[in-house]
């Protein structure tokens, strides 16, 4: 994700004619915070023409909190001149569900809260978007791990616990297990254990589970005349070792913009039902 745009290509900050970004500024934008000369629309939106899913100020403003200059509408609502909502107050004329101060017309209806729920509805539904996946393909647990004979590799997910001259041990939960480990693959878990702040840091290791044939040398006070006796074994060792990647919490993308506003929309529909509900008793 590019940190600033002008030319209309998405970024954290977004300006220009058309604007599209996290915090998105410009003739038209469109952002989880948006300012917007002409018009704007995101969960927060300042603008003459704005519309968001938490809070708009603008001349003309739609959002469950709205301020506006000349239109309003929304559940608590403050205008210039026209406002609806559950709650409003307009120096013109007010119209509201449980409470309307207007300085000339004063009138209760639920209309305007039906019409907002109706609104918050079609964003949810008219801006779906998409979030991408921040894990790709997720590590298998330790534990998992260790209780799959039949899993001969794997990555893992585990806390690094121990790091000795040729070995790592790893550990989730209860369950805790030693991997042979060469000498860059400890020098990689000795680097991650350094940079840690906590004593036992999250890794992802590769692993691998293998049978080994050793001979074992037996008791010489049983029986000097017997050789060594050949055995199998389970080998467990690790290949590699890493931190885990960052993940991104902000929107990398516009479709990650319409995934936020759809789902604080959703938000927004439930907290605004159930606080008219709470309110109309």
């Amino acid at each position: 994700m590019r940190w600033v745009s002008s030319d209309g290509e998405f970024a954290f900050f977004a300006y220009g004619a058309v604007a599209n970004g996290v915090i998105a500024v410009g003739g038209v934008a469109h952002g989880v915070i948006a300012l917007g000369g002409i018009a704007s629309l995101g969960v927060v939106s300042i603008g003459m023409n704005a519309a968001g899913t938490f809070i708009a100020v603008g001349l003309n403003a739609v959002a469950p909190i709205c301020y506006s200059m000349i239109n309003g509408l929304g559940v608590y609502t403050v205008a210039g001149v026209n406002g609806w909502g559950a709650w409003a107050k307009a120096g013109t004329n007010a119209t509201g569900a449980l409470s309307a101060e207007g300085f000339i017309n004063s009138n209760i209806s639920w209309v305007p809260a039906i019409v907002v729920l109706a609104l918050l509805v079609g964003f949810s539904s008219a801006m779906r978007g998409r979030r991408q996946s921040r894990s790709g393909s997720a590590p298998h647990s330790l534990r998992q791990f260790l209780r799959s004979p039949q899993m001969n590799e794997a990555r893992v997910a585990a806390r690094l616990t121990g790091v000795t001259a040729n070995a790592i041990e790893l550990q989730q939960g209860w369950s805790s297990a030693t991997f042979s480990s060469s000498e860059s693959v400890v020098q990689a878990a000795r680097a991650i254990a350094s940079a840690a702040s906590k004593r036992t840091p999250h890794v992802v290791a590769e692993v691998h589970r293998a049978q080994e044939r050793v001979f074992e040398s037996p008791d010489p006070e049983l029986s000097y005349r017997k050789g060594p006796r050949e055995a199998q074994r389970i080998a467990l060792r690790c290949h590699a070792i890493k931190a885990p990647d960052a993940k991104p919490w902000l929107p990398v993308d516009a479709e990650e913009v319409k995934w936020v506003i759809a789902w604080s929309a959703r938000l927004a529909v439930v907290v605004v039902a159930v606080l008219l509900y709470v309110a109309a008793r």
